[in-house]
């Protein structure tokens, strides 16, 4: 007769749950991720995705044996350590393509998935189910580009975000507005939709985690908690207006006056 003497558990101590910024859509193919302490940023582990959910995971990280590993008597239930957190950064790259490339940072042991929002590269093919914004976002004094710009645009009671590339070019697809009204004899061809677009640019926000250079993306936070930009359109604005027609893509270039 076998008689258990003691419970040993584990936990990984972080998942990442990878979405598409627009639809929520899990992604699980073509994405790879690298994982490293913050404060020791030369020693980077490669997450594996789960054959099942797709989730992407690291098995252990340095110095968190004590978080992760426990033992107890059989039939108790596993009581984990409290301990300080550990900050910690993880890089995801899509190699097919579609999304830029992601900086996260997040404190772990976690005890369920961290999302990340992926949002679309500019050359990104687009689908033809879907309306196409693109452009790019310039400051308006100086005439450079505002990378890692962080764009909405608002349809009806609907807001869709995309983030702007390192040279603040953007593509963001959403679905097509509700059809209200057509123009009487018109057809779907002068079928068209006013538009809310609002960017958020802070330059002096954006934050790299340790072991990334000036070509790689700020962490994802940063980017969205940057301040609003004015966006001249005859004037500074908060916000601007513009028009999707049915099946053309809407082309916007943006001149900003960045927080």
């Amino acid at each position: 007769m076998t008689q258990l003497l003691e419970r040993h558990s584990y936990r990984a101590p972080l998942a990442l749950e990878c979405v598409d910024g627009v639809t929520g859509v899990v992604v699980s193919d073509g994405l790879t991720a690298t994982v490293w302490r913050k404060d020791d940023p030369d020693v980077r582990l490669t997450a594996r995705r789960s054959p099942y959910s797709g989730l992407l995971g690291v098995l252990t990280l340095p110095g968190m044996w004590q978080q992760t590993h426990a033992a107890g008597p059989a039939g108790v239930p596993t009581t984990w350590p409290v301990g300080p957190p550990t900050p910690v950064s993880a890089l995801v790259i899509d190699t097919l393509g579609r999304y830029l490339p992601t900086s996260i940072a997040v404190d772990v042991p976690v005890t369920a998935p961290f999302q990340v929002e992926l949002f679309s590269q500019p050359a990104r093919s687009v689908a033809s189910r879907c309306a196409t914004v693109r452009g790019e976002v310039r400051d308006n004094g100086s005439g450079e580009a505002l990378g890692w710009a962080y764009v909405t645009v608002v349809s009806g009671a609907d807001s869709y975000h995309t983030v702007a590339d390192q040279l603040g070019r953007f593509l963001l697809q959403m679905p097509w507005p509700d059809a209200l009204s057509v123009p009487t004899g018109s057809g779907l061809a002068g079928l068209t939709w006013q538009l809310t677009v609002e960017v958020q640019s802070e330059p002096s926000a954006l934050v790299r985690s340790p072991g990334l250079g000036a070509d790689d993306p700020p962490e994802l936070a940063s980017i969205t908690g940057q301040q609003a930009a004015q966006l001249i359109d005859g004037g500074p604005h908060s916000s601007i207006e513009a028009t999707l027609a049915y099946q053309s893509p809407l082309v916007l270039a943006l001149a900003a006056v960045p927080s």
